[in-house]
C-alpha cells in the first residue's frame, strides 16, 4: 500500500480539544487520544512545539497546530487528495489559516496556503 502524508501547519483560535472535535465533527471520524479517524484516513493532531519558543501569526511554522494526514487503506492520490483539499477548506471555513506540507502543495487548494 502506498502511504501519503500531508502536514498542515494550522493556526486557528480554539484549544487543542475543541481542533479535534471540530475535525472530527467535519470529517464524520471518530477520537482516539489525538488523533481523528476514519475508515480510510487518520490525523494527528498536535499542539506545535515551535509555538513553545517562537509565534509569530505570519510565520506558518510556527501555527499552534500541526495536523498529519495519512491514509490507512489504499486509495489513489486523487481521492487522497480531494479529502486534504476538504479539510483545508473546512477548516478555512473556521477562520484558520493553513499551510500545508507536501509533494503535492500546488493540487491543493490555494496551491496547500489558505490564509
Amino acid at each position: 500500500m502506498l502511504e501519503f502524508y500531508t502536514r498542515l501547519f494550522v493556526e486557528i483560535d480554539t484549544t487543542l480539544g475543541k481542533l479535534l472535535q471540530l475535525v472530527a465533527t467535519d470529517c464524520n471520524g471518530t477520537i482516539d487520544m489525538m488523533t481523528v479517524k476514519l475508515e480510510e484516513f487518520e490525523m494527528d493532531i498536535i499542539k506545535s512545539e515551535y509555538t513553545l519558543t517562537y509565534h509569530d501569526p505570519h510565520d506558518f511554522m510556527s501555527y499552534s497546530y500541526n495536523i498529519e494526514v495519512v491514509n490507512i487503506k489504499e486509495v489513489s492520490l486523487d481521492d487522497y487528495l480531494i479529502f486534504v483539499g476538504k479539510l483545508m477548506n473546512k477548516l478555512y471555513n473556521h477562520n484558520a489559516k493553513i499551510v500545508a506540507s507536501c509533494d503535492w502543495e500546488d493540487d491543493l487548494p490555494g496551491h496547500g496556503k489558505l490564509i
